[in-house]
């Protein structure tokens, strides 16, 4: 579950910090723009994720947030219809055990007029339908997590 891996990475003294490496464009302050040049890296600001927040949301506001972005959310992956997923609209079993986090990258309707949401899932291209799913609109996938960070630009050492 979504919670359950952010909560072990809060508990466990595992960094909260992570400096990703990016393209040489960057919005760095000159410090930290220089020392990364002196050692031909190129960091984005600095995020700690020190909280997490659980929003419950309701069919349009997936909607909104998902026309603007894509969204990750909580779902039920446990079911044999959901791991052998491989083409069309999944109407198995969505499961209420929200234990796996997927992206909600668009939604549609199928050309038999089915209203689903289509999710890209973190296992690779080998499973579903090249890495991604068209499932059911009505199925349980109304948790989003996001992280509450605080940007910062960190001086190199």
């Amino acid at each position: 579950m979504a919670v359950t891996v952010v909560l072990w990475i809060l508990l466990s003294n595992i960094s909260n910090k992570l400096e990703a490496l990016t393209a040489k464009k960057t919005t760095l302050s000159e410090e930290c723009r220089e020392c990364a040049t002196q050692r031909n890296q190129h960091p984005m600001q600095q995020v700690s994720v020190d909280m997490w927040t659980s929003h419950h949301l309701m069919e349009n506001e997936l909607l909104k947030a998902v026309a603007m972005q894509p969204v990750s959310v909580a779902i039920g992956a446990s079911s044999n219809d959901f791991l052998f997923y491989s083409t069309g609209v999944f109407t198995g079993e969505c499961g209420t055990d929200l234990n796996h986090a997927v992206t909600v990258v668009g939604y549609g309707t199928s050309e038999e007029g089915m209203k689903y949401w289509l999710l890209k899932n973190s296992w690779g291209t080998q499973w579903g339908d090249k890495g991604y799913m068209r499932i059911d609109h009505l199925c349980v996938i109304m948790n989003l997590f996001t992280p509450d960070s605080n940007l910062t630009c960190k001086a190199c050492a």
